[in-house]
Order: structure tokens, then sequence, then C-alpha cells
């Protein structure tokens, strides 16, 4: 729904035509590049953050969705937006309102986020307890308004309509479920073949570069190593 409002100004503006339909996504696009660079410098150097950037900038996976009217990059845009705010919130605890705000919008932009959305609060918020016990009090109103923002959603989401994505994927089967969830992290899925659905992918392209086997495998051995929270994050 958010990215049908978003493309009304640039329909009206260019008219209804493809490249108006696409604008907004490619400019999603850019700019979480851009949040990519801002949120790894917190934690990094310019140098580090710069090659986060590049490597996102040249990434399968999101030019393809950078590419095409698609709702799912503002996903990626507005995850990295509010988690740029909550560690700079860390320090500065108004910014967690702003935070709070983001992260609500990231429930509007695609089906996975009603249910990643919340995992991955609950996991920040584990992963930084001490620091969000220390300031509880400047919890109070970021908290008001993610509930504000998720409430009337998970009020559609529990009606008959709100269910018939879920109702089509979801299986109860656990089995199933590890299956389907350990085939994204198979590297043949990620460096050679990519998706089969070719919406969601390049042809003949994984939905990284191969050569990115090497930075994600440092990614990991760093994350391990270092004492910052924040690195277990990024």
């Amino acid at each position: 729904m958010l990215f049908r409002f978003l493309i009304i100004p640039f329909v009206g503006v260019l008219g209804l035509t493809e490249f108006a339909t696409r604008l907004p996504a490619a400019l999603a696009g850019i700019l979480t590049v851009w949040v990519s660079f801002c949120l790894v410098r917190e934690g990094f150097d310019t140098r580090v953050a710069l090659i986060a950037m590049l490597l996102l900038a040249i990434s399968p996976w999101h030019i393809q969705f950078s590419r095409w009217a698609v709702r799912a990059i503002l996903l990626p845009l507005f995850l990295c937006w509010g988690l740029l705010y909550f560690q700079r919130g860390l320090h500065r605890p108004r910014l967690l309102v702003l935070s709070a705000l983001l992260f609500g919008i990231a429930l509007h932009t695609y089906n996975s986020a009603r249910v990643f959305v919340p995992l991955f609060l609950l996991g920040l918020a584990l992963l930084h307890w001490r620091e969000l016990w220390h300031r509880r009090g400047a919890l109070v109103v970021p908290c008001i308004v993610f509930l504000c923002i998720l409430l009337p959603l998970f009020s559609f989401w529990i009606f008959p309509e709100g269910l018939t994505r879920a109702r089509s994927t979801i299986t109860t089967d656990a089995v199933e479920v590890l299956k389907h969830y350990v085939s994204y992290l198979s590297p043949w899925y990620l460096f050679y073949s990519g998706d089969s659905n070719l919406r969601y992918s390049i042809l003949k392209m994984g939905q990284l570069h191969t050569f990115e086997v090497l930075t994600v495998l440092t990614g990991l051995i760093g994350m391990f190593r270092s004492p910052e929270k924040g690195h277990r994050v990024w």
C-alpha cells in the first residue's frame, strides 16, 4: 500500500508511464545505498562504509528490486533507516522516536515485514537491553509511536482479508519450514543459481556476486570476533 501512495505524485507529474512507476523504486534503491553508508559509518570508519555502500550498489539482489516497480525495495530502506537512528538514539535518546516511526513505516512496505520487523526489534532489544534499561524513561514515547502504527495494522491482519496471504504461504510442517529457510541460506542459491522466479533474480546469476563469498565469510568471522554489539546486526 505504501508504495502505491509513493507512486501517485510521480504519475501526477510525469503521467502514467513506465518511467513514472519505476522511478520511485529506483530512488528508494539509491537512497538505501546512502543510508547503508551512514549506518556502517556509525560503527566503522569511512573507508569501510564506502566499501559497504559499493557492495550494495552493485548487488544483483538490490539492483533487481530497484529496477522495476516493486514494493519490496522499501523494506531494506526503512529497516536500515530505522536501525541508523536506533544506533544514534542509544547515545541521543530523542532520536529513538524517529527510529520507532521508521520501523513502524517499514510494517507497511511488504508482507514479510509484518513478521520480520517485530522480531528484528525484539532481537535489538535483547542485544542492547542494558543500554535500553538505563534509558527506559526515554522509551515510552517511541513505544507509543510504534504501537500506534502497529495496532491498527494488527487489527486488520487478524481478519480473513488480512490473513489471505498467510494462508497461502504458511505451513505447520516444521521440517518443511526448516527446509525452505535453509534453502535461502544455500551457497548455490546465494552465489550461483539465484531465485527460480526471475522476478526476484537475474538470469544465470546468484542473488550475490560470486566474489562476495569472501566478503560474507569475512563479515561473519568479524561479527563473532568483534566485542561491539552493533557489529552483530550490521
